[in-house]
């Protein structure tokens, strides 16, 4: 081989390897990107319809561009929301808005597919069933806000609405035997708890100005009054649920009398959290889940006791560790404050126990359906829309939800005056 053909050899390689280099630097990014956006699953069908592929496929070239921003997934669904209420409800016309105004979000395009597929027989003109993969972009940011699956209650699927789960009420005795007598008969008792969805609404009037708005800011303002205005009657009915046909029973309708213990002048004092913790483990609460659900007016009140030398007794670990004497709690302001106008002898509800006790059911999809010329009503007031140029947005989610073992909680009543 001559000198020349050296070269020219040593720069096709050379040249070879840079577009290797490049491709994977920019499948890299790609797959980097999907992975904060969708699941593994669905990125690499994103990547198969954009021209690209995982490492194993090899051979395609990525068109993903490595400046493009990652999207979050709520931000996403706003987005959803957004383009198809501009659209008045035509997925056709949602899917061009998503493509004018939002260019670089591949799983907006992604999931006007899907729900073009999904939705063949869905009038245009009516309400969508939103799949899957979008009602966990917006109910799972929001169940991370709520006390009860922030500590470790379990979310599952009511594919048909309904589910029954089995428990045993009592368990089978064993004992020892002498020789010759006969084993004795022991049967387990048992019992199951059942969940049937029940209908969570909301309205929300959107400016058509903002909605026409690119700007993330915009999009993160759908999300989150959407998302906050859901996150508050959830979080109140997993605490205080009247448990009817309407509506999901929470912790104090589901415990029975015995686990709601204490009184608006019981002192809430600086060992009662461990006295009920040894409660619950004498009943032989597993805790799989400990935690504590208090107003965050208890835990001001928590962090600002202090010893007979002036240390504070929780206020570290909680600040640290997010724990009161090792137990993970959470705040929710729906837990009760009952205001006297005295500190000493204003008295909260808080609720201790095992959080993997706790389950929330959901049928998963959720419904969105948008309007440009419908009225709604606020403080009594009725207003509409088209008047004002707003679209009302209402989301519907299915849901209810269930308390295992009864044993497993207690909600307790303390007035804020340790002793």
């Amino acid at each position: 081989m001559t000198e020349k053909e050296k070269l020219d050899a040593l720069l096709a390689k050379t040249a070879a390897d840079a577009a290797a280099a490049a491709t994977k630097a920019a499948t890299d990014t790609f797959e980097k990107a999907m992975a904060g956006t969708v699941d593994p699953a669905i990125g690499q069908a994103i990547m198969a319809k954009a021209g690209g592929s995982s490492a194993a496929g090899g051979g395609s070239t990525v068109t993903f561009m490595p400046d493009q921003p990652v999207v979050p997934k709520g931000i996403t669904a706003a987005r959803w929301i957004k383009t198809l209420a501009i659209a008045g409800g035509r997925l056709d016309r949602g899917e061009a808005n998503a493509k004018s105004m939002y260019p670089s979000d591949r799983l907006l395009g992604h999931l006007y597919g899907e729900q073009k597929a999904l939705s063949a027989t869905i009038p245009d003109a009516g309400g969508f069933t939103v799949p899957q993969i979008l009602a966990s972009e917006i109910i799972m940011p929001l169940y991370t806000l709520i006390g009860v699956t922030k500590l470790g209650g379990r979310r599952v699927p009511l594919v048909n609405g309904n589910m029954t789960l089995p428990r045993i009420n009592t368990a089978t005795t064993v004992g020892w035997i002498g020789e010759n007598a006969p084993v004795g008969v022991s049967q387990e008792v048992i019992g199951d708890t059942k969940l049937n969805v029940k209908k969570l609404g909301v309205i929300t009037p959107v400016s058509n100005d903002l909605l026409r708005s690119a700007d993330i800011a915009a999009d993160q303002w759908v999300l989150d009054d959407i998302r906050n205005q859901m996150y508050v009657e959830m979080d109140r009915a997993m605490l205080y649920g009247s448990n009817t046909s309407f509506q999901p029973g929470g912790l104090t309708a589901l415990l029975p009398a015995a686990q709601i213990q204490g009184s608006t002048s019981t002192p809430l004092s600086t060992t009662l959290i461990t006295q009920l913790y040894g409660a619950l483990r004498q009943a032989n609460v597993m805790f799989v889940s400990p935690g504590i659900i208090m107003n965050a007016t208890m835990e001001s009140y928590l962090m600002n006791l202090v010893t007979s030398t002036g240390a504070f007794l929780f206020y570290a670990e909680m600040v640290e560790k997010g724990t009161v004497r090792g137990i993970p709690y959470a705040v929710s302001n729906n837990c009760t404050f009952t205001d006297t106008g005295t500190y000493a002898t204003s008295s909260v509800q808080f609720f201790i126990g095992d959080w993997s006790e706790f389950v929330v059911g959901t049928q998963g999809d959720l419904m969105v359906e948008t309007s440009r010329d419908g009225s709604y009503e606020s403080g009594g007031t009725t207003y509409s829309a088209l008047s004002r140029d707003q679209t009302v947005i209402r989301v519907i989610s299915l849901q209810d939800y269930a308390v295992r073992h009864t044993a497993s909680f207690i909600g307790y009543t303390a007035k804020l005056a340790a002793s």
